[in-house]
């Protein structure tokens, strides 16, 4: 359908008595354009851009139907070519052909045709699948064996790890304990180095106390283990009971070194056993997942073979069918060209000229018989020649359809040959792979045994040499041998009844995967025939379905006018640009800077500029200069003093008058100094604010939020540095501040006119980062502002 683009006319003056006016397909066309690029939020293109879509459309439809008469047409041709081949056989009269008998022949034909071109696709689309399906599981057996070494690695390393720190942990065990055995005896030396130094030399000490040799007992009070218990303060201490505490606390000392050397030893023993029992148990389960593996492997070779042998056999048995059906639809249709041919022969000549005819020429009349006539003696003739084509005729086709019956003979003795040569061959490699699987088994057999008996061996000399270093460990360790025997039986048994589970599991799943196929093979069955019929009703569907799109284009492209009529009739709020000059009045909220800093007022100003869509959501950014004003101050009291003349002294005569002296008195006098300055800080952001206006007659109200991006920063301060201030230099504040800020902005809106509005409401922005240089300054400060701001905005 080609729909004319064209500007709508202009309007016209309404008039009282004038009816509305029905618009015109172009003008519905036009707008339903215009309506669409509306929606899309682009302009609409110029009358030539729709010209040539038009144009691209109607060639694209003259091309489909170019390229459905073409079809048409070949398979016209193809037809005419089968009759042209039939008619050249003898099979039967053009005339005869286009009875109903021929356009069944010729339906079986094509339907038979069909079947052989689905049957290879479907052949060629199981190929496919199975190749997929190998290479997937070849993916997945290569992903299984890359996550299972990597699992091993990971085990080996872990194993690695945890045996090293079992040996660090040894090594600062038996370094803390030959740390303290030396701390102990250096500190006993040092006690008896004191106690001997302390006691006094005796020229003739007592018989009875050198029998009992004591000395004088310390001062100092020895360690509870290092030294005996204290005497009583009769006797002195006795050296030989010294020495033999210390020999006792040093064979303590050489016995707990023996049993940490021993438990070490047993340590590493067990250690060396668990390793040889873990390497055991993974050799055990890679040769179990390797014969898994092998099996599946060739369970699906063996599923892929006989999926190969039952297609090439249901195509060759299509193919002999299609051979037969063919070979009996020729037959029938010699029978029916010969009775037809026979009847209309009947029907030319009459019972009596038919007998005549059957009389050989050479023949003479019988005596006293009339005499033929020329005319008789060449319709006699003429019968005789046609009788003799006929046979001629009749000859030659059996002789063809003798040589076609021999040619498919030999054509199914070919079929068959190279069946059983097929089937041979299948044989040969079946058996090449399961002795090939034989040998491998055999071979990856041999390697596990021989990988076991060497394991088993290494485990074997673990054990002779652990018990060699721990001869006194011996029970323990044959009672943890005979418990990890037992443990090691129950995971055997446990794999070997997971194997039986698992084999069990398979070949419930073998079964019903070959139930699955029988039943797969019914269904392809049933809906073949469904899929014919329903071919049949595709091809009478096409035929109706270019009426059918003509009719619904042209039925949406009015839906689709008169929607565009009324929501260009319902459209009253367009999008729209504005650009906003405002001041704002805040008070600052401070976190960190100097101590007695005193926010004051922040004053913004901000110019903003923005997009406005017809469902109240905006988009605006703009630059927002910001001055931040605050005060610190001090104050100091000082006292200083200052020489007056005063009366210093005063004198009471006798007879009762007074003497005053006059002199200089240091009198104190106080002095308090206030010290104010004005600080400043300066911001100039960038804003990007997301909104949603809500509008009413001349009244609207917006909330607007969004991050905020310093440009630049600065300040202008005095910093209190002991009792007096200074002026920071240049590198205190930042030239712009890193971080992101927020600005919120709720405002409400008075239109003065369609374009211009006075705004005013409430402001509120964080500054994101520090203003100062916190590795100048040692802190950082913060500011947030909350004001009141008015401004006027402009609606383009």
């Amino acid at each position: 359908m080609t729909l004319a683009d064209s500007l709508p006319p202009p309007p016209r003056k309404a008039k009282a008595e004038e009816t509305f006016r029905q618009s015109s397909q172009e003008e519905r066309a036009r707008t339903a354009v215009i309506l669409k690029h509306t929606i899309l939020g682009t302009p609409p293109p110029p009358e030539e851009e729709l010209e040539r879509q038009r144009r691209e459309k109607n060639q694209q439809v003259n091309e489909r139907l170019a390229r459905h008469q073409a079809m048409i047409k070949d398979r016209l041709e193809r037809r005419q070519e089968r009759l042209d081949a039939l008619t050249e056989d003898g099979a039967a009269d053009p005339s005869q052909l286009t009875s109903k008998a021929a356009r069944k022949r010729e339906a079986s034909l094509l339907k038979a045709e069909r079947d052989r071109a689905k049957a290879l696709a479907k052949l060629e689309a199981d190929m496919l699948k199975s190749e997929q399906k190998r290479l997937k599981a070849v993916a997945k057996r290569e992903a299984e064996r890359a996550k299972r070494k990597a699992e091993n690695e990971k085990l080996v390393a872990k194993r690695e790890a945890k045996r090293l720190k079992d040996e660090r942990q040894q090594e600062q065990v038996l370094a803390a304990r030959e740390a303290r055995r030396s701390e102990e005896e250096q500190r006993q030396q040092q006690a008896l180095a004191t106690r001997v130094a302390k006691t006094p030399e005796r020229a003739t000490p007592k018989p009875q106390l050198v029998a009992k040799g004591v000395t004088d007992p310390p001062k100092a009070k020895a360690p509870r283990d290092t030294a005996p218990p204290k005497p009583k303060a009769a006797h002195k201490e006795n050296p030989a009971k010294t020495a033999r505490l210390a020999a006792r606390q040093e064979a303590r000392q050489t016995r707990e070194l023996r049993k940490s050397e021993q438990l070490a030893a047993r340590q590493a023993a067990e250690r060396l056993a668990a390793e040889a029992e873990n390497a055991r148990r993974m050799a055990q389960r890679e040769e179990e997942q390797r014969a898994s593996e092998a099996a599946r492997r060739l369970a699906e070779e063996e599923q892929e073979r006989q999926q190969q042998a039952a297609a090439e056999a249901r195509i060759a048995r299509q193919e002999y069918e299609r051979t037969q059906e063919q070979e009996r639809q020729r037959r029938e249709a010699l029978r029916v060209a010969g009775l037809a041919t026979q009847r209309a022969e009947e029907a030319r000549n009459p019972p009596a000229i038919v007998t005549q005819a059957a009389v050989p020429p050479s023949v003479a009349p019988a005596p006293g018989a009339p005499r033929l006539s020329a005319a008789e003696r060449a319709s006699i003739a003429r019968s005789n020649r046609a009788r003799l084509k006929q046979q001629f005729v009749e000859q030659q086709r059996a002789r063809k359809l003798a040589a076609q019956r021999q040619k498919q003979e030999q054509k199914a003795a070919r079929l068959a040959l190279q069946q059983a040569r097929w089937e041979r061959r299948a044989a040969q490699r079946k058996a090449a792979k399961d002795a090939a699987a034989d040998r491998l088994a055999q071979r990856t057999k041999r390697q596990d045994e021989l990988r076991q008996r060497r394991e088993a061996d290494q485990a074997e000399r673990a054990l002779r040499k652990a018990e060699d270093k721990a001869e006194k460990n011996r029970r323990a360790m044959g009672r943890d041998q005979r418990r990890d025997d037992r443990r090691t039986e129950r995971k055997q048994r446990r794999a070997e009844q997971l194997a039986a589970l698992e084999a069990r599991k398979a070949a419930s799943w073998a079964e019903r995967a070959a139930r699955k196929l029988a039943r797969d093979q019914r269904r392809a069955e049933r809906l073949k025939y469904r899929l014919e019929r329903r071919a049949e009703r595709l091809a009478k569907k096409e035929l109706r379905r270019a009426e059918r799109l003509a009719r619904k284009e042209l039925r949406r492209a009015a839906r689709m006018a008169r929607r565009a009529a009324r929501r260009l009739r319902r459209q009253q709020n367009p999008p729209y640009w504005t650009a906003e000059p405002g001041v704002a009045l805040s008070l600052a909220a401070r976190s960190g800077g100097s101590q007695g800093e005193k926010s004051l007022e922040a004053i913004t100003v901000q110019a903003l500029a923005g997009h406005h869509r017809p469902n109240g959501l905006s988009l605006r950014a703009g630059l927002a200069a910001t001055v931040i004003n605050s005060k610190v101050s001090s104050v100091e009291t000082s006292t200083t003093t200052v020489s007056r003349t005063a009366v210093v002294r005063i004198i009471q005569n006798p007879d009762g008058s007074r003497t005053e002296e006059m002199g200089t008195v240091q009198v104190p006098q106080t002095t308090i100094r206030e010290t104010r300055y004005y600080n400043q800080l300066s911001s100039i952001d960038f804003p990007v604010l997301l909104g949603y206006r809500l509008k009413g007659n001349r009244l609207g109200l917006l909330l607007e939020a969004g991050p905020s991006l310093n440009l630049s920063s600065g300040g202008n301060a005095h910093l209190k540095v002991g009792d007096t201030f200074r002026a920071v230099g240049g590198g205190h504040f930042l030239g712009r501040r890193p971080g992101i800020g927020f600005v919120g902005m709720l405002t409400g809106e008075y239109q003065l006119s369609e374009k211009n509005a006075l705004i005013g409401g409430l402001r509120i922005q964080h500054f994101g980062g520090s203003f100062v240089n916190p590795e100048v300054s040692g802190n950082a400060t913060q500011v947030t502002t909350i004001g009141l701001q008015i401004g006027y905005r402009l609606r383009f």
